[in-house]
């Protein structure tokens, strides 16, 4: 049996880029993680993965989500005695590399350091969603207040304002968005 994995991403939320990588290939069932952060479908196919099953994957970033985590499934397949094929890396387990030890440490980090990105924007989607505002909070300084006094004040251009409180014209306009 010839499976797709799938797994919903920031960067292609609806699976299209990871579906029309995974075209050229004859799936006969495509499997599709709808949030980034679970693992239970691909659990459930892992699972049921018989000798020489093949599994077809867009990226090593939308299989897992970390170095260890890669490192125990890759160890699944490996026991299941199934075929785990990365399509934009060009890797298929059960065969040896033909990459330099050099090429094999950049792909890892390559695959590290987009993990912890997708990973960090599904943790923002999340929050956004329960209504948590994500970011440093603004505070506003006394060199702030001054510079909206000022400007209410009509007293003073927005140049002046600028040379007396060192608060830019777009900053000061934010400002006077938020409060009036």
């Amino acid at each position: 049996m010839n499976y797709g994995y799938i797994r919903n991403t920031a960067i292609d939320s609806e699976g299209t880029m990871q579906r029309q990588a995974l075209s050229p290939y004859a799936i006969d069932q495509i499997v599709y993680e709808e949030q980034y952060r679970s693992n239970d479908q691909l659990a459930e196919m892992i699972d049921g993965l018989q000798e020489g099953d093949q599994v077809y994957t867009a990226s090593l970033t939308c299989f897992a989500q970390s170095l260890n985590q890669l490192q125990a499934l890759l160890e699944r397949f490996t026991k299941k005695k199934a075929v785990l094929y990365f399509v934009e890396e060009d890797i298929q387990i059960d065969q040896t590399l033909k990459q330099s030890f050099t090429e094999l440490v950049h792909l890892l980090t390559t695959f590290q350091t987009q993990a912890t990105s997708l990973m960090t924007k599904a943790a923002m989607e999340e929050a956004k969603e329960r209504g948590v505002t994500t970011g440093r909070p603004r505070k506003k300084d006394d060199n702030v207040n001054r510079a909206i006094e000022l400007y209410l004040s009509g007293d003073y251009t927005l140049k002046q304002i600028k040379e007396l409180t060192n608060i830019s014209k777009s900053t000061l306009y934010r400002y006077l968005n938020e409060d009036y």
